[in-house]
């Protein structure tokens, strides 16, 4: 599924628009994020951070882990509708937001991706998001690991989390209704987002959706799903993929570097906890060792 950029396009829309149904993840980006001024950037930045620490070696996954840490570090502020200050690296928002992510890709990848997926697939997929999880900044034993734990914490946060503040409806309004400036890239990726986004939505759970207000769509939607199942077919194909860098340039090379080196490669152990010593660290919210 990480090899796949229209799969991980449908799955960063969804789970952006989830993000920022926490009061302080739309505080953070409203008030942080170059997503107004710089789309393509920004999620190219953020394509390649995923990317690279799923494909990158132990040593570039700790490095990409690293450097978003750091650079959420520097995302700090009020929150307008509670005046309660934040700080992005706090362990609540980072939770959060990582773990309603997940079921936002794996939905995307189960409607999308052609593929017969089994209850062990998504049992390898939830324990295998921990070590993600951990890389950017989450300490080990933190994290849900099985479908059902996310599941209760997916139906706590709808219930008990989720609100659509004003910086949440402007995101939203962002994909729903993406401008047309600045003329590059947005005058050519304006009309491709909107189909994403419609595709994305597709698979929004109830409680998430009920609280957003998004209507259901439902000739949009269609036409979308369609068009994004081609999508995903097509962009595997190796004219495609070999020509052109979707998702950008760093993480179409995280993923190349990988299927070239594959052989003689494998499993290694993960034991190092780098989401500690991340918040320990510069940047950190937890206490450093004594």
């Amino acid at each position: 599924m990480w090899a796949n950029p229209a799969i991980l396009a449908m799955a960063g829309i969804l789970g952006s628009i989830v993000a920022v149904l926490d009061p302080v993840g739309a505080a953070g980006v409203s008030q942080h994020s170059s997503y107004p001024s710089d789309p393509l950037g920004r999620v190219q930045r953020s394509n390649a951070y995923f990317v690279g620490a799923v494909f990158g070696d132990s040593a570039t996954a700790d490095k990409v882990g690293r450097d978003l840490f750091r650079r959420h570090s520097h995302v700090n502020g009020v929150e307008p509708t509670t005046g309660k200050a934040y700080r992005a690296n706090e362990l609540e928002y980072l939770i959060y937001t990582y773990v309603t992510g997940w079921p936002c890709l794996w939905d995307i990848y189960k409607a999308f991706s052609g593929k017969k997926l089994t209850e062990d697939d998504e049992r390898a997929f939830y324990a295998e998001n921990n070590i993600v999880g951990e890389l950017l900044g989450i300490p080990s034993g933190m994290l849900p690991r099985t479908p059902e734990e996310v599941e209760a914490y997916v139906r706590d946060a709808e219930n008990n989390k989720m609100a659509l503040t004003p910086a949440a409806q402007e995101l939203i309004d962002f994909f729903l209704h993406p401008p047309f400036t600045p003329a590059w890239p947005m005058a050519v990726a304006s009309p491709f987002l909107r189909v994403v986004t419609w595709a994305a939505l597709s698979q929004m759970r109830p409680g998430a959706r009920e609280v957003t207000g998004i209507p259901a769509m439902p000739i949009r939607t269609a036409f979308a799903k369609a068009a994004l199942r081609i999508a995903v077919q097509a962009v595997k194909l190796p004219i495609i993929d070999r020509l052109i860098a979707l998702g950008g340039f760093e993480a179409w090379g995280y993923r190349h570097n990988a299927f070239r080196h594959t052989p003689g490669t494998g499993r290694v152990p993960f034991t190092h906890d780098p989401g500690l010593r991340l918040q320990q660290g510069k940047g950190g919210t937890l206490p450093a060792p004594t």
